[in-house]
């Protein structure tokens, strides 16, 4: 547990998980804006073990330049943590994943598989790469030089399709497990994934469709001055009891439903990796009622390593008062945590 006051930095380390797990801030896609005020770079650096062997994970950013190092192999992308140290984490953000457009959905997915297939970051890449270079000749109007870029996509797009509607289906039985441990209820809960395109087969199969939609639609295409329909423009269909929990669900079984998707992920994560990725949950206690919060506690209790901030005591017997953290104006102030090898320590300079 991480306890202190609002404002105190409770989420910065969270914020230290998500940067060294994604190379993604929770709150902000300007990595500038991680950086401290007054201050000029941030170093954060994480020791851990993996697999039984000790791992050291670091990264900073001066404003202009970012470095990266895992067990003193040094690399200059992001796309390079992705893997290295799983992490699932739990804000007030993620109710964006209900309510929010399709492209929070996207995200939600992307980044999930992203974390256990590096293959499917290369063929996400290649995508948009590609798809960039064909709106810019959509842009000029020029049809002459669309062919290999379109190939590229089509390639790219069956992976990515085929991949997320794996993962989809991976997660629906599990989160809905999660749905009724948490609410104490029947509710049939499932994730669907909807496609801009009738496309459908193998991914060869799906390939072939793809290009074949692509080449069709360069006329209206050129008239929008962009690709109107791609896997960049699928959108996830979450649903309690067959209805949109975005329209139908109550508060509470819209944020059971987010936390059962997290929980969902991790087990996916754990049958995938063999090892249990990292958990947070920030504001623990704020979107549930406290019937709901001690399911989730028990839950928790299970799954591996997990950080759960908080800006007042928490009185539970699930919840060891030996493992909590204090953090005031940035710094922890008190620790009498028994820490033991899953541990994670992490570091801030500035």
């Amino acid at each position: 547990m991480i306890q202190g006051e609002n404002a105190q930095g409770k989420t910065n380390i969270l914020e230290a998980f998500s940067l060294l797990s994604t190379g993604k801030s929770l709150r902000t896609p300007n990595l500038q804006d991680t950086i401290r005020e007054g201050c000029s770079s941030f170093f954060i650096e994480a020791l851990f073990q993996k697999e039984g062997v000790d791992q050291r994970l670091s990264l900073s950013f001066d404003g202009s330049s970012k470095k990266i190092n895992h067990n003193h192999t040094g690399y200059t992308s992001f796309i390079s943590l992705l893997g290295i140290m799983p992490s699932v984490l739990i804000t007030s953000e993620d109710i964006s994943i209900i309510i929010g457009s399709p492209a929070e959905r996207r995200r939600f997915i992307d980044m999930h598989i992203a974390q256990i297939d590096p293959l499917y970051v290369y063929h996400l890449g290649r995508y948009f790469k590609a798809m960039k270079q064909r709106n810019a000749l959509l842009k000029q109007q020029l049809d002459t030089s669309l062919s290999p870029w379109e190939q590229i996509m089509s390639s790219a797009a069956s992976y990515i399709t085929i991949s997320r509607k794996k993962h989809l289906k991976l997660l629906s039985p599990l989160a809905e497990k999660y749905m009724n441990i948490l609410s104490e209820s029947k509710d049939e809960l499932s994730l669907q994934y909807q496609m801009s395109l009738s496309v459908q087969g193998e991914e060869k199969e799906l390939s072939t469709q793809y290009l074949a939609h692509w080449i069709k639609s360069r006329k209206r295409d050129f008239l929008l001055k962009s690709t109107l329909n791609g896997p960049h423009r699928d959108d996830i269909g979450l649903l309690i009891n067959e209805k949109p929990a975005k329209l139908f669900g109550s508060e509470g079984q819209k944020w059971c439903f987010v936390i059962a998707l997290r929980l969902a992920q991790r087990d996916v994560f754990y049958e995938t990796l063999g090892s249990a990725p990292l958990i947070a949950i920030d504001d623990f206690g704020t979107h549930l009622d406290n019937k709901r919060n001690k399911a989730l506690l028990c839950q928790i209790a299970s799954l591996g390593q997990t950080f759960l901030t908080s800006p007042t005591p928490f009185a539970c017997s699930e919840v060891d008062t030996k493992k909590i953290i204090y953090v005031r104006s940035g710094s922890i102030i008190q620790a009498e945590t028994q820490y033991d090898e899953s541990t994670l320590v992490l570091k801030e300079t500035s």
